[in-house]
Order: structure tokens, then C-alpha cells, then sequence
């Protein structure tokens, strides 16, 4: 394995790392608590779908990487992206002094991601 190669299979992994507290926090929204209101836990419920596809696309890029297949890691960046701002935007909306951190950390994790795609296809190039 060509040292291109494990380096995008880092980032993909650091990726992956990166998105299990977004994830814990998607689930603990979307659960509510016991003073949630029906109607807000409705507005929210697509995050308890969104939280797995979440972690299986970012597993997915890892596997493509992996098995040097850079378009399928594209694909699962590219999921991840389209998750990922949806629930950006929500943070957003909801959000009142942290619009910032919430941006850069963001950018961070699709960074990571963007490193392991970039990575692949520069692996396939060189084999």
C-alpha cells in the first residue's frame, strides 16, 4: 500500500472520528427530552435517519479510499456534504452566539474528507 493511499485512509479516518460527537448530538435532538414538544420533535425527526446515513457514507469514503476507488469516495463526500449542511443549517437557525465555531468546525471536518478524496485520486494517478 503506497504511502498516497494511507495517508487519504488517515483523513477519511479522522473524518469519521470527527463526525461521532456530531452524530451523539444529532440523536440527542432528535430523542428530545422530556420537556420537547411534539411539534418541535417533528421538525427534527429526520436526524434520526440522517445520523446513520451520516457515519455509513463516511465509512463508505474510507472503504472506497481503502480500495482505491476515488469516484466512490467522491460519492460518499458528497453525501456527507449534502448531510452535513442540512444539518448546518438547523444548527444555524437555532443557533445564537456559536454561528462561528459551528462554521469552522464544519469546514474542518469536510477538509478531512476533501484530503482523502484528493489523496485517492492522487494515488490512482500514480499507479
Amino acid at each position: 500500500m503506497s504511502a498516497m493511499r494511507q495517508n487519504a485512509i488517515a483523513c477519511a479516518s479522522i473524518q469519521l472520528l470527527l463526525y461521532l460527537p456530531v452524530v451523539a448530538l444529532m440523536w440527542f435532538v432528535a430523542a428530545g427530552g422530556e420537556n420537547a414538544e411534539p411539534e418541535d420533535l417533528r421538525e427534527v425527526e429526520w436526524l434520526r435517519y440522517a445520523a446513520p446515513a451520516l457515519l455509513l457514507s463516511s465509512a463508505a469514503t474510507i472503504a472506497a479510499t481503502a480500495r482505491g476507488r476515488p469516484w466512490w469516495a467522491t460519492v460518499g463526500l458528497a453525501v456527507q456534504v449534502v448531510i452535513g449542511a442540512a444539518v448546518l443549517r438547523l444548527a444555524l437557525d437555532d443557533s445564537v452566539h456559536s454561528d462561528g465555531k459551528l462554521m469552522v468546525s464544519a469546514a474542518v471536518v469536510w477538509a478531512f474528507g476533501l484530503l482523502a478524496v484528493e489523496e485517492s485520486f492522487r494515488d490512482r494517478r500514480r499507479a
